[in-house]
């Protein structure tokens, strides 16, 4: 299953207007229903702006009109609350959340995209046909880019109707290449950002945004930052976001990372990867939304400034990317 954002907008182009309506995408056989999505360039499909799932209510027990009900597998979620920051916890304007659920027989369904109110709030209400879940992950983004998106899985061991996010949702600011070669679209070149992560870059390979590779961008991120996607995920000595998010349709992008962790040189390193929409291996495994992957291991150089990708495989995806140390 090798697609990504781009592919869910074509087919949603025409596809917008009440909270229940979904569509099935053909490329998927018949387990992804999406109901609506947006980019991340700022060219959105027509969205709904219904005062049901735009922004927060504001007077009253805010949540007295959910529906409750149960179900015979799975969890029943009519609404979701919750917010989106930046990384120096200020609201972003015209921010977004989508909320992806996963039915008990795996059927993925991606609900409309909300935007958040002035200060950073959002509400989601599911979709009838959606209520019962086996899991639930939010991808909160700005459609104006220059951010990483940001995934969260919510736990719904003990869920109530209403689910509320307890942490904001924070979107980082990526900054893009220093160096961005030109080229023929098929053509390998090495891009490096400023920090020295270098990946060595086939753009027709990546599929994404049109026009992506020219804003390919990153940023790193101290893993004890207190993420969602971050919770029980491997103890990671370092973390990369991209931006635009995309998938690599090769064996990956190879790559150079700055060794700012101290492992030791020669040292084995495991590389993860967390699932986007539509994440997928070289291979074609799907790698679920706001969940790691370990895509393979690799070695910090001899002289110990490096940490590089193993024979035979590179990045798989643009989206969070994390390393850690093999004990």
């Amino acid at each position: 299953m090798k697609f990504f954002l781009p592919l869910l907008i074509l087919l949603l182009g025409a596809a917008c207007g009440g909270e229940d309506e979904e569509t099935t995408d053909p490329e998927t056989t018949n387990d992804t229903n999406i109901e609506e999505d947006v980019t991340d360039s700022g060219t959105e499909t027509e969205d709904s702006d219904s005062d049901s799932s735009d922004g927060p209510e504001d007077s009253g027990n805010l949540d007295d009109d959910a529906p409750t009900g149960s179900c015979e597998e799975g969890s029943f979620v009519s609404r979701i609350r919750g917010s989106i920051l930046d990384q120096d916890s200020v609201p972003i304007e015209g921010a977004k959340a989508v909320v992806c659920v996963r039915s008990s027989d795996e059927v993925l369904t991606c609900l409309q995209p909300v935007t958040v109110d002035e200060e950073g709030a959002f509400m989601v209400n599911v979709s009838s046909s959606s209520r019962c879940m086996s899991s639930l992950a939010i991808r909160s983004f700005s459609p104006s880019g220059g951010r990483s998106a940001n995934y969260c899985r919510l736990n719904l061991s003990n869920a109530a109707n209403v689910v509320h996010v307890s942490e904001p949702l924070k979107l980082y600011t990526t900054t893009q290449a220093s160096v961005l070669p030109e080229g023929p679209d098929d053509e390998e070149r090495t891009i490096i950002f400023e920090d020295g992560l270098e990946l060595d870059v086939v753009p027709s390979a990546y599929f994404g945004e049109v026009d992506g590779y020219d804003r390919f961008s990153a940023v790193a991120i101290d893993p004890a930052t207190p993420l969602c996607f971050l919770e029980g995920s491997p103890d990671l000595a370092g973390l990369y976001a991209f931006s635009p998010e995309g998938n690599v349709n090769t064996s990956g992008y190879p790559f150079r990372i700055p060794n700012t962790t101290d492992l030791p040189a020669n040292s084995s390193v495991d590389f993860y990867i967390l699932g986007a929409l539509g994440t997928t291996l070289p291979d074609g495994e799907e790698i679920h939304e706001a969940s790691w992957e370990n895509f393979g291991t690799g070695v910090v150089s001899e002289d110990g400034t490096m940490i590089e990708n193993g024979e035979g495989f590179g990045l798989p995806a643009l989206t969070w990317f994390g390393w850690a140390g093999v004990e």
